[in-house]
């Protein structure tokens, strides 16, 4: 579907009620998307590439931080990768949207599985591998960065109004310690 097709039908999905509109959006992402989990891994990879080579730049590790993320997306590949591949102690993922789904997170750990020995956290309504934690429907303003080394966003702060960035902003650099560092990728 044409970008501008897309942005047309979903600015109009916005009119509706909160419930409805978030209902056919999902409907509609479900069956428009013919991404498959082998190329959302293989495109969040290149991605988690990328902000290794820029922290080694910069003389920051993955290892053992504990890390927040700004808006989780629809499958948590990219904090999966975080803790398996970048050995980072945790990830809390905040998105204000609760995009997630057991179906697609179950795909994703058979997935891992074949590579990594790991538990998930079953007691939880979403399974994920142990270390990842999501707050759906949370505004990260609304989170705790107590212990947060880095936050990472990974292409939302483009969906995000200019005001909302400002807070977003204020908040992290006013509740982050001393030595935390900040990546965006716009």
């Amino acid at each position: 579907m044409k970008h501008t097709v897309k942005t047309k039908i979903f600015k109009v999905i916005a009119l509706f009620p909160d419930r409805l509109g978030y209902f056919l959006y999902h409907f509609l992402q479900s069956i428009g998307s013919k991404v498959t989990l082998e190329n959302k891994i293989q495109s969040t990879n290149n991605t988690f590439e990328t902000v290794k080579r820029i922290l080694l730049k910069n003389d920051i590790t993955l290892q053992d931080s504990k890390i927040a993320e700004l808006g989780s997306g629809w499958v948590p590949v990219f904090p999966y990768q975080l803790i398996f591949e970048g050995h980072a102690k945790c990830v809390d993922t905040y998105d204000i949207n609760e995009h997630y789904n057991e179906k697609e997170i179950l795909k994703l750990n058979e997935y891992f599985s074949k590579q990594y020995d790991f538990t998930t956290n079953e007691k939880k309504k979403y399974s994920l591998v142990k270390g990842v934690n999501y707050f759906p429907k949370t505004d990260i303003c609304n989170g705790c960065l107590k212990d947060v080394n880095l936050v990472l966003s990974r292409f939302v702060l483009e969906h995000v109004p200019p005001n909302q960035i400002i807070k977003i902003h204020d908040f992290v650099y006013s509740n982050l310690e001393t030595g935390s560092h900040i990546l965006k990728l716009i």
